[in-house]
């Protein structure tokens, strides 16, 4: 423990504390008038603009709420197809029952109308009970809705139709004046609205029948022809505006453009001016010098003198999008938030003062007997934060906090005493618990860990697998038993505790019970054995061993489900020598132990499937791409089967070109494998077609078909030219009857030909060729216009050629334009480290050019399409998020095409820039394609035919002649033959023939079990 210093030269804690105290009242008296000041002020000044930013939103809202609503009223009006109808009779408008019913919706709407282009107009004025509306308009007194229409006269003329509604829209009466003056079309409203897309609002201004300010809202009507609008009345305003309250002296005003007043509250006091405020009245007209000044105020919040007070302004803007037809100002003396502001820091000032004096003298005799106390205690803090537990004498303290601190000090001692020696053996077992990666280590150290922490003599732990509970592991000390148990015991199943109370559940089923209720559960009591715990009826049954105290703690993982269950047997204390229930702290450390056990088993349980899912879908890939071809078979499910056969024994042979070739983890096999079962992903993307393309002229389809048709044509074409020629005078039938012979069986000959052309062949020589082009050249006539029934493409590939005139003579083999298929642009073709001859075109469909492959049944476009595979293969590959244990993949699969001598594709490598695995995907890949029993174009070849080929193309540096070498002595072929190939297949290899002779066949490889 640190050594305690003299204490000469150094104040006691006590008069230290006195002194401190003393200056600290001062200054914080000083502090709190300083900073209760400024922080008051600060906070009223906040307060006001709060204040005044929230009362300006209310009213801009309610401003903007209004217009924007009828805003968008007229915007949806101006589609209303009847409202398009320009009005030949009033009264049976079809647009009527729409207007009234916006009035009745509305009760801000003054009135609604609409003029047309033919200057006819029709409108609706809800009148609202108020008399001087009917009054003047001379409406009867019970009138609720007055409508006037101008319509057009049978001479010509125009014509004002007054009509009187009541509330249910009954005709109350009606009047009419001839030649009316109005002019819808020559109102500003109109032709505003008429040059604009949007709706258009009028400055506020007085409406003389309310004697009240409002707008007007004008939208044209959506298909032209007239103009819907509406009168806003904004009599409201006055009473909304004068129910918000800023301060006792502040001011409201919401006026117009032209600063006309609409509306305001709180013109009295400073405020006041010289005489009534009418309507619309002009704030230069108030006679008031606030007025006046807020008029001035700029926009924003503002600080200005008036009359020599400060005041706060704002001044916003209503509606500004809709063109901002009104300015709201609010003005308010500062001293309304900071008065209570001084009052309040003067009464603080005084509580504070007073409260300290009478606290002072008694804070200084206590510090004289706290301080002893505190002295023992930080010493006592001293040694347990240098974890030294030794129990000092008991002291005793007048001041029942302190000695309550004493007690607690003690008490906390003896626990973190325990606690440290628990988390110590806890931390430790947690760390090597996460470190274990095998699962039955892992439980097994659980076991142990349970047992060493709690004292029990027994652990026992389950495993869930769906609904029921497998004991994995038992350890019993006293029986010096501890084995696996998966298997060899009877699973639990869950449930089955419906019917039993709480209580009940938990005695007979505890492990159900602690699974379903998700908590712990200890149990104690006279031989235990409940009905479902199998294992202790078992050691009971033949050990003769009887459970006493039990506790059952759930595995609960980090996403909460219960992944197993730790039992615990007996808990024993050594200093009591027998049998003890369990306790709560118990409980609680192997709870801690449970969850680290629970992570740690749900992360191997989780990697392991992860590596399955990952696994079985690296199969579902291949096997999809497999059966994307009938006829490629099980070709990715074979090649990673032979590709590790043949790594198994390179990595252990000593052979020197293998000597650095080792795969030494399960994850570097695991990346080989997973290569092997991608090498072919890349054929994903390759037409099924072109991978199965058995026949030169196959497509989708073998086109054959299509010339079989036309050699019939010019078949039945001869039989006709026969008969019209015996229809002829003096025919010699005789010479028509054999030339025609000689010309139908010359057709069948051709045809036969055409069709042995198209079977594909391992060579076509030029004399063949040449025999192609003649019979090509023949001509046929064709009656139907061939644009008919195209796609978009095929007419593409046209590019604008126009259909010939029909007949149309051509040949009987032929190359068209639209039997080529360009390259997308899009498409960005093999470059950079891809050293592939790419074709001009994507594909080349031609008769001809395909009949003339000389070799097989490919293209060179349809050849490179499949090539292109590998490229597909690496980019699909390298674009995927590998670890760092799987980052060898592409390499390993995109280079089985590759040879020794750098003729390969796609990267045109040579051995010494590949790897010994991608070199044996190679063989892997040629083994397996020989020998394959699915493909239509070739007839497998036999065991010693492969083995021959395969030499050749050793020979020929395109495969390692080292890994041919060891596929052969390690007698690869032949395991791998009796596997995969028909019985038929297998015949006689003399490997002696390319190992060197019968001694170079004798001689084994040998082999080594590691190379570390």
């Amino acid at each position: 423990m640190t050594p305690i210093r003299p204490s000469r030269g150094r104040l006691r804690l006590s008069i230290a504390l006195s002194g401190v105290l003393i200056m600290a009242i001062a200054a914080f008296a000083a502090a709190v008038m300083w900073n209760l000041d400024r922080v008051g002020r600060q906070a009223a000044d906040v307060a006001a603009r709060g204040l005044f930013q929230e009362v300006a939103g209310r009213i801009v809202g309610h401003v903007e709420q209004q217009l924007e609503a009828v805003r968008a009223w007229t915007a949806d009006a101006a589609s209303v197809a009847s409202l398009a109808v320009s009005p030949v009779a009033v009264a049976d408008h079809p647009a009527l029952p729409f207007l009234l019913r916006a009035l009745e919706q509305r009760g801000n709407l003054y009135s609604v109308y609409v003029g047309y282009d033919d200057r006819r107009f029709l409108q609706a004025i809800a009148v609202r009970g108020d008399g001087a509306i009917a009054k003047r308009h001379g409406a009867p007194a019970e009138t609720a809705f007055i409508v006037r229409g101008i319509v057009a006269t049978a001479g010509g003329g125009r014509l004002a139709r007054w009509i009187f509604l009541d509330g249910a829209h009954h005709r109350l009466g009606s009047r009419d004046e001839p030649d009316p003056e109005y002019d819808p079309t020559a109102r500003p409203w109109y032709h505003g609205a008429t040059l604009s897309r949007d709706a258009v609002i009028t400055p506020p201004y007085l409406f003389s029948s309310l004697q009240q300010p409002g707008v007007t809202v004008t939208h044209a009507l959506s298909g032209g022809g007239g103009v819907i609008g509406a009168d806003l009345a904004l009599g409201d305003l006055q009473a909304f505006i004068a129910r918000q309250r800023l301060s006792p002296h502040g001011v409201v005003l919401l006026a117009e453009r032209q600063r006309r007043l609409l509306a305001y509250s709180g013109l009295g006091g400073e405020g006041r001016g010289e005489g009534p405020i009418e309507p619309l009245m002009a704030m230069s007209e108030v006679g008031s010098a606030l007025v006046s000044a807020i008029g001035e105020a700029p926009l924003g919040l503002s600080d200005r003198m008036v009359t020599g007070r400060g005041y706060l302004t704002l001044q916003t803007d209503v509606s500004p999008r809709l063109g901002s037809p009104m300015s709201l100002f609010l003005a308010a003396p500062v001293s309304d938030f900071s008065g209570h502001i001084t009052r309040m820091i003067e009464r603080v000032l005084l509580t504070t003062v007073v409260l300290l004096a009478l606290i002072l003298p008694l804070a200084v005799v206590l510090a004289r007997r706290m301080t002893g106390s505190l002295t023992l205690l930080a010493g006592d803090a001293q040694r347990i934060r240098e974890l030294d537990f030794s129990e000092p004498g008991r002291r005793h303290s007048v001041f029942l906090e302190t000695q309550r601190l004493e007690d607690a000090f003690s008490l906390m001692r003896a626990t973190v005493r325990r606690r440290t020696q628990e988390l110590e053996k806890l931390n430790e077992l947690g760390i090597s618990i996460a470190a274990e990666r095998d699962t039955k280590r892992l439980l097994g150290q659980v076991t142990d860990a349970a047992q060493e922490l709690t004292g029990a003599d027994g652990a026992i732990l389950y495993l869930r697998a769906g609904e029921v509970l497998r004991a994995d592991m038992v350890d019993v000390d006293s029986l010096t038993l501890k084995f696996d148990a998966s298997g060899l015991l009877p699973e639990l199943p869950l449930g089955g505790a419906e019917g039993m109370d709480g209580a009940a559940a938990e005695r007979e089923r505890p492990l159900a019970a602690c699974v379903e209720g998700r908590r712990a559960l200890r149990l104690e009591g006279e031989a235990l054995c409940p009905a479902e715990d199998a294992v202790s009826a078992w050691l009971r049954e033949h050990h003769d061993y009887a459970v006493h105290s039990m506790l059952v703690v759930p595995l609960i993982t980090r996403t909460g489900e219960v992944v197993g269950v730790l039992q615990l047997l007996n808990a024993r204390f050594a200093e009591l020598g027998r049998v003890e229930p369990f306790t709560l702290t118990d409980q609680e450390i192997i709870g801690s132990l449970a969850a680290q056990a629970a992570v740690a088993l749900d992360n191997d349980l989780l990697y392991v499937a992860q590596k399955e899912m990952l696994d079985s879908f690296i199969r579902l890939i291949a096997e999809s791409i497999d059966a994307k071809s009938p006829y490629t078979g099980a070709h990715c499910a074979r090649v990673p089967e032979l590709a590790v056969m043949l790594a198994r024994e390179a990595s252990a042979s000593d052979a020197p070109p293998f000597a650095d070739f080792h795969f030494s983890s399960d994850d570097e096999w695991r990346e080989f494998r997973t290569a092997a079962w991608l090498h072919d992903c890349g054929k994903i993307t390759t037409p099924e077609y072109v991978v199965d393309k058995a026949t030169k002229l196959e497509t989708i389809y073998n086109r054959i078909h299509e010339i079989r048709t036309r050699f019939e044509v010019l078949h039945r074409d001869r039989l006709i030219a026969h008969l019209e020629a015996l229809a002829a005078p003096g025919a010699d039938l005789p010479r028509l009857a054999a030339e025609r012979d000689a010309d139908l069986a010359r057709l069948q000959e051709e045809f036969a030909f055409v069709a042995e052309c198209n079977i594909g062949g391992e060579f076509m020589d030029e004399g063949r060729q040449e025999r192609l082009r003649q019979i090509a050249e023949r001509r046929w006539l064709r009656h139907f216009d061939d644009t008919l029934g195209l796609s978009r493409g095929e007419l593409e590939r046209r590019d604008g050629r126009p259909a010939a005139a029909l007949p149309a003579e051509e040949r009987l083999l032929d190359d068209k334009p639209e039997q080529i298929v360009r390259r997308d642009p899009r498409q960005v073709a093999p470059g950079g480290e891809f050293k592939m001859t790419v074709p001009e075109y994507l594909y080349n469909h031609g008769e001809l050019y395909n009949l003339l492959i000389p070799r097989g049944t490919l293209t060179a476009e349809e050849r490179f399409k499949i090539n292109d595979h590998v490229v597909q293969t690496i980019h699909m590959l390298e674009n995927l998020p590998l670890p760092k244990n799987m980052v060898r993949i592409p390499e390993y699969a995109g280079a089985h095409h590759e040879t020794m001598i750098g003729t390969g594709y796609p990267r045109r490598l040579r051995k010494e820039e590949m790897s010994l695995g991608a070199r044996i995907m190679a063989i892997a890949d040629v083994f397996e394609a020989l020998t394959a029993t699915d493909r239509p174009y070739k007839k497998p070849k036999s065991l010693s035919e492969a083995v021959r080929i395969l030499s050749f193309m050793c020979k020929d540096q395109h495969l390692d002649a080292d890994l041919f070498e060891l596929f052969l002595r390690r007698g690869i072929h032949l395991e791998y033959a009796r596997r995969y190939l028909a019985p038929e297949q297998i015949d006689e290899v003399d490997v002696g023939r390319y190992l060197g002779g019968p001694e170079g066949a004798a001689a084994q490889t040998p082999r080594r079990v590691d190379k570390r």
